[in-house]
């Protein structure tokens, strides 16, 4: 029989909060920034920024500019950046940003 091989699953974190051993994460912000030419833009979750690299063309289409997405991909750093090669991206319109600020912080206290 052959063995199904699973993803790590990706880590919900903060921009800012991304850490050297993270393979995969979560991140949800708004696009800021789009290139075309790399299928590449640019998050914001107003504790930094990640570029983000689109495989595919319907996910870049998703990542309009000013629009609500989550991210789960695998994390690149180097010295200068931090990257995400995204692997899904979803369209998070109906979310309220200040709201999900809201629940972290009751997750992180336990409650």
């Amino acid at each position: 029989m052959e063995e199904k091989r699973r993803r790590r699953p990706g880590v919900e974190r903060e921009i800012e909060g991304i850490k050297e051993e993270d393979y995969r994460v979560r991140i949800t912000g708004i696009v800021v920034d789009r290139d075309l030419g790399n299928y590449s833009a640019t998050i914001d979750d107003s504790t930094g920024r990640a570029d983000v690299f689109f495989s595919r063309r319907e996910d870049f289409d998703i990542a309009e500019e000013g629009r609500l997405i989550r991210i789960i991909g695998k994390v690149i750093k180097d010295d200068e950046k931090l990257w995400i090669d995204a692997e899904i991206v979803q369209n998070m319109d109906g979310l309220d940003p200040a709201l999900l600020k809201q629940v972290r912080c009751i997750e992180e206290k336990g409650g």
